[in-house]
């Protein structure tokens, strides 16, 4: 995955980069970095205020990394203002389903209310060499060519207008990722997982526990895996202890037990948080894409009902998953296909996994 961090000047795109590494892990190169090694040392003959002959003298580099970066299956954000507006024209469509762009712009109405906050700020994340004739006027000139520009190639822009910080949190959210293979979970050893591993194959994630009316769900899944992992098939289990603490043990005792009792070989991952403020951020993203419709109609599933709303009610709106055996499935691509709460029936889940192999 490359994510592409362009815009106008002093919009924060830095920043972004930053918090992006954090978040993620993805390492980041500034195009600016990039560009100041090829003039020291001398391999250029452009100067830093060649911005027009730059564009594409840079970019001539950068695709070929964005492409190399694809072809190994890693994760990268480029982030700088060297990207042209019609950058897509260079790429296949097997590339570009690689790549995100974010395009950072601020309003003339944010400018004028915020001049001196943001000429306060300008160094916060790197040094920078102002320029004497830096003005008001050439921000607002520099941000409507950026909105235009882009624009133009029916490219989306994210307009900074009021709270800045809140802008740059919300595109540094879950919801920036498309795909399962973006995230990054620990394995019951506390070593990082990248999901990219399976990337190819159709994945059921499921979080789980050991303690609960639903547990026996171990036995179908099991069976299911053996049948169908030679044909691109994984189950990936996330133990989870926030349902009536159904589950716990440590990381090593709920293995055991699965082993043990249910004979389980498919990946099963550290015990994680689901809902609330420490909720994982793949269980996040997977309860934001599929939301909770029902546990199905019957007096039994609507006692279900009753109970984890109370059960959940602590979590607020960050209830992304109502109970045990919840079960997403992920086709190929890493796209979330649907949502199976535990009450769905097991044969009919595997017709469906069976349909996308």
């Amino acid at each position: 995955m490359v994510i592409l961090i362009t815009g106008a000047t002093h919009t924060g795109k830095t920043l972004l980069a930053q918090k992006l590494l954090e978040k993620y892990k993805y390492p980041y190169l500034s195009i600016d970095h990039l560009k100041m090694g090829l003039i020291r040392n001398k391999i250029t003959t452009l100067t830093p205020e060649d911005d027009e002959l730059l564009v594409p003298y840079l970019w001539g580099i950068i695709k070929e990394i964005i492409k190399t970066v694809i072809e190994n299956k890693q994760n990268l954000i480029i982030e700088g203002c060297y990207i042209p507006y019609n950058f897509r024209k260079d790429f296949n469509q097997e590339y570009l389903k690689d790549i995100k762009l974010i395009v950072l712009a601020m309003t003339n109405d944010y400018i004028d209310k915020n001049y001196q906050d943001i000429i306060n700020h300008e160094s916060d994340i790197e040094e920078r060499l102002i320029k004497n004739d830096f003005n008001i006027e050439k921000l607002k000139i520099d941000n409507e060519k950026i909105i235009n520009g882009f624009r133009n190639e029916n490219e989306e822009v994210v307009l900074i207008n009021d709270n800045y910080m809140d802008v740059i949190n919300r595109i540094g959210g879950p919801r920036l990722m498309k795909t399962v293979y973006d995230f990054v979970v620990k394995d019951r050893q506390g070593n990082d997982v990248s999901l990219n591993e399976f990337k190819g194959k159709v994945l059921l994630i499921v979080n789980t526990a050991t303690g609960c009316g639903f547990t026996p769900h171990y036995e179908p899944l099991e069976v299911m895996y053996k049948d169908l992992r030679d044909k691109g098939f994984e189950i990936l289990d996330f133990p989870s202890n926030q349902f009536a603490n159904q589950a716990p043990g440590s990381d090593d005792e709920i293995h055991e037990f699965c082993t043990l009792k249910f004979g389980t070989e498919f990946p099963q991952f550290a015990k994680i948080d689901v809902n609330g403020e420490n909720a994982s951020p793949l269980f996040k993203y997977l309860g934001e894409e599929k939301p909770f419709t029902g546990f199905g109609k019957g007096m039994k599933n609507k006692m279900l009902e009753k109970f984890t709303k109370m059960n959940n009610k602590k979590f607020g709106d960050k209830a992304y998953i109502k109970w045990n055996f919840t079960k997403f499935l992920i086709d190929r691509d890493g796209n979330v296909i649907k949502r199976y709460e535990p009450t769905y029936n097991m044969d009919e889940l595997r017709k469906e996994v069976e349909e996308l192999l």
